[in-house]
């Protein structure tokens, strides 16, 4: 599922459901949000942007990192997901 997917079915749950999980979609957002800006600070640094060590390092782990459970951008995925599934849930 993509983003826009993601949106698509907000939307038509807005509208069939009479529900709105715009909220739930939020979180989404911004973890896609957070992985976009460590792509478009990577390129930036390979273009001369200065970075701290510990802000390349996340940046690489956001980037490259396998998925961990205990790192911040699968934390805040698994909260979405936890989320979108108990407003789902209440409603289906």
């Amino acid at each position: 599922m993509t983003l826009r997917d993601l949106y698509q079915a907000s939307w038509e749950a807005e509208v069939t459901l009479r529900m709105d999980l715009s909220q739930h979609v939020q979180r989404f957002i911004s973890a896609h949000n957070a992985v976009t800006m460590a792509v478009e600070k990577r390129y930036l640094m390979s273009e001369g942007l200065q970075a701290s060590q510990e802000e390349f390092k996340d940046m690489l782990t956001t980037i490259y990192g396998p998925p961990m459970p205990d790192d911040q951008l699968s934390k805040r995925l698994r909260e979405a997901q936890t989320h979108l599934d108990e407003a789902l849930k209440r409603h289906i």
